[in-house]
């Protein structure tokens, strides 16, 4: 009885903060800003049943206007992984679909519980989706997965063609988008053709991000020269980068803003402190291959070392909402204990 009348008021507070968060930017904020620290308001969903071991994370957050409701994609378990989805009317309290997971531990008719792990959807219209996640195999995370959907609930495995870069031993988190780029043909006209690309974490002795590229969003090459982004470590290099993603502006997904740059969250941790703790950045680049990192190189979410965020706040997944408001998901982790929860953070002035 306790903790739920603790729970009642975290909410109830959360809502509150929310609401002038709203109120304050109105309908003049068409992205989140990227000058400024996010104010951390604490978890807005936890592991709760028995598939997700204890551990909610890697959070997909959009705006579905057909439903006019706010959608989660996330991963369950923490040494398994399969994918569920919950759904909003405020972006604070959560309602957890009554059948997940939707794919891996029973979902979808897949029944490895290691099939979901890094869950990333792109919805290319109304009625297709794309799901990419992470598989494990006797060698570790070294596959890749890729289902398509009508609804985003019950999903068809499909074949994909795609290799970890050299030096690379496993996959981690990722973020897929289309673009139209224009290229010369043989009479030097310029031509559009849609382009898929992703920003794709990968081992590679630390956690790194690469750039791949496809022409149907089933086979894929990566470019840079097979090279990391380097370019997004902090401070002079050598530190982890990885849990790529992109901001969706009233359920668009929106990679850059209204000036052409591209503008990129991720998590990261300095050299010197190895894999962990891990903080959220911002980071801009015209070309995808070198960034600049915000605020002099400051995290713009720290994890407070405590709680469920005790060595990570990790995986943000900024959005706009419909009213204005600019939202911050992320998972906080503590990996002493395997523990994790999705968190919400409200962006305040810079």
């Amino acid at each position: 009885m306790i903790v739920m009348i603790i729970m009642y008021f975290h909410y109830l507070l959360l809502s509150l903060i929310v609401i002038h968060s709203i109120s304050c930017h109105g309908n003049t904020e068409l992205f989140p800003p990227t000058g400024a620290s996010w104010l951390d308001v604490g978890p807005v969903l936890f592991g709760s049943e028995k598939w997700e071991q204890n551990a909610v994370q890697e959070p997909q957050v959009y705006w579905d206007a057909q439903n006019d409701e706010f959608r989660m994609y996330y991963r369950g378990g923490w040494g398994i992984g399969s994918v569920g989805v919950a759904t909003s009317k405020t972006g604070v309290t959560w309602k957890k679909y009554e059948k997940n997971p939707v794919f891996g531990g029973g979902g979808s008719n897949i029944s490895d519980p290691v099939s979901g792990f890094q869950p990333y959807v792109l919805r290319e219209r109304v009625d297709l989706y794309l799901l990419y996640t992470t598989c494990s195999s006797s060698k570790g995370h070294t596959n890749m997965s890729l289902a398509t959907s009508k609804d985003g609930y019950l999903w068809t495995k499909q074949d994909i063609t795609i290799s970890l870069p050299k030096g690379c031993s496993r996959w981690g988190n990722r973020v897929v988008w289309i673009e139209n780029r224009n290229f010369s043909d043989t009479n030097n006209n310029i031509k559009s053709k849609k382009t898929y690309l992703m920003l794709q974490e990968c081992a590679h002795g630390l956690w790194n991000i690469f750039l791949f590229t496809s022409a149907d969003g089933f086979k894929w090459e990566v470019l840079n020269n097979g090279g990391p982004l380097s370019s997004l470590a902090i401070g002079s290099g050598g530190g982890m980068f990885g849990g790529p993603s992109f901001a969706n502006v009233n359920g668009t997904l929106t990679p850059r803003n209204s000036s052409g740059l591209y503008n990129l969250w991720y998590h990261a941790a300095p050299a010197h402190k190895g894999v962990l703790p891990t903080d959220v950045y911002h980071a801009a680049s015209k070309d995808l291959i070198n960034w600049t990192i915000s605020m002099n190189e400051n995290p713009v979410l720290k994890h407070s070392g405590t709680g469920w965020e005790y060595d990570q706040t990790a995986d943000p997944s900024p959005i706009i909402t419909p009213d204005g408001g600019a939202f911050l998901y992320y998972d906080g982790d503590d990996n002493r204990s395997g523990k994790a929860a999705i968190g919400i953070a409200i962006a305040t002035s810079p």
